[in-house]
């Protein structure tokens, strides 16, 4: 799958996004370097998801499993990360402020 088809995925709702997942649970997904700034990710399954160089400021990411994903140099000031799950996940200078 492209990397543009994977940003439209996430204009598709959790459900949708996550059905999807469900049903590719091996597809590599490739946000890396994207603005997501303000996105509503809550409750995404973001397994194994290649975020790094994104900017992710003021996202809701809350309750997001984030398990094993790549993090590096992502942006995350502002970002709503209540109760996700970051479990092996890649953070080399990844930014919280």
């Amino acid at each position: 799958m492209a990397k543009s088809e994977h940003l439209a995925k996430l204009k598709d709702g959790v459900a949708a996004r996550n059905q999807w997942r469900a049903e590719n649970p091996d597809a590599r997904v490739d946000l890396a370097d994207e603005n997501l700034s303000g996105f509503d990710l809550s409750e995404s399954d973001f397994k194994r998801v290649d975020l790094h160089g994104s900017d992710s400021r003021g996202a809701n990411v809350s309750r997001a499993a984030l398990n094993e994903a790549n993090l590096t140099m992502t942006k995350f000031g502002g970002a709503d990360l209540h109760r996700a799950t970051l479990g092996a996940a890649t953070m080399i200078v990844t930014n919280f402020d």
